[in-house]
């Protein structure tokens, strides 16, 4: 996936963020479509000319790319229908304004492209990415590239991305801790596809976690952020997704329980005098542990099971389907 920590800035867990203080996420139709030429400039200011000269605009986004026309229009219906299935599990009502303006998508043919557009409109940090997203309120972001990747992989990334933006912003404007955000991310990327997918990779890490009691507790998991390389965290994150949302009792409450995450959101108050690193530990402890009792009680409340009896019936669906 396409990651570089100073872009996504949707992955600061709260707890993090005290941290930091402390330390000093309708339907498409087909005749909505335009496509023209984007010669000109982009909101930076900067010329564009050959590099990204074909736009496609749909109701939620305008997609810019490099490539072929036929393949750019298959990446704008793409995102519609994407958009779409997010709307449907987080039940959010057509009516509501998930981000203001449209969300725009760069898709540059080869790595040159991308290179001279990063570095111009986003600064050297995102040139050498392998691709960004800015999750904001206003016209939110995502600049990938399609050179060494073939068109089903880079389908599941733009997927997997809009995951997170859709997260950060619909309804209210909140970070999601990095299990929901990667969870749900690859959970919708899985389904684009899922022969061509990492399905069966992390369904494997999965069981094989479960069988080996090599799991993390959700008390601190649920709390935790993980970066791209932590295969298992992902494997887990993925599997607990896919069991709410597979799950019939509980499929229909998952996009009540991530709402009501957002609606109830407690506000982090801003710094805080600490004189020592073990003052500093502690606090960090405290801000964790408060944030995942208000995740288990909004949990509990929602689903109506304790996190503990949910966590028994994850492991044994695992072992069961797996």
């Amino acid at each position: 996936m396409t990651e570089t920590p100073a872009m996504r800035r949707r992955l600061l867990r709260p707890y993090a963020v005290a941290a930091l203080a402390l330390a000093a996420l309708f339907v498409w139709q087909p005749d909505k479509i335009t496509l023209s030429a984007s010669a000109g400039t982009t909101s930076s200011g900067i010329t564009k000319g050959d590099t990204c000269p074909y736009k496609v605009e749909t109701p939620h986004f305008i997609v810019e790319f490099s490539v072929p026309p036929t393949i750019g229009r298959g990446y704008a219906t793409l995102c519609e229908k994407a958009y779409t299935k997010f709307s449907d599990i987080f039940q959010v009502p057509e009516s509501e304004v998930v981000w203001e303006g449209k969300c725009k998508i760069y898709l540059f043919a080869n790595h040159d492209q991308f290179v001279r557009f990063a570095a111009e409109t986003h600064g050297a940090g995102a040139a050498i990415s392998g691709g960004y997203t800015l999750p904001n309120k206003k016209d939110p972001l995502i600049v990938l590239f399609i050179q060494g990747k073939d068109h089903i992989t880079l389908q599941q990334v733009l997927i997997h991305e809009m995951t997170h933006v859709f997260l950060q912003v619909f309804h209210k404007e909140v970070r999601l801790s990095t299990w929901i955000h990667e969870g749900f991310a690859q959970l919708f990327e899985f389904q684009h596809h899922p022969e061509k997918s990492r399905l069966q990779t992390s369904r494997s890490k999965a069981k094989a976690m479960v069988k080996q009691g090599m799991t993390r507790p959700l008390s601190g998991f649920w709390v935790s952020a993980f970066p791209a390389t932590d295969y298992a965290g992902y494997a887990q994150a993925w599997s607990l997704v896919n069991f709410m949302t597979y799950s019939k009792d509980l499929r229909k409450k998952t996009g009540k329980y991530v709402l009501a995450l957002k609606d109830r959101a407690p506000e982090h108050k801003g710094f805080m005098t600490i004189e020592t690193e073990a003052d500093l530990r502690e606090a960090i402890k405290a801000e964790a542990e408060k944030e995942f009792k208000f995740q288990a009680e909004v949990f509990q409340e929602i689903f109506g099971i304790s996190v503990d009896e949910f966590e028994a019936r994850w492991k044994r669906y695992i072992l069961a389907t797996y």
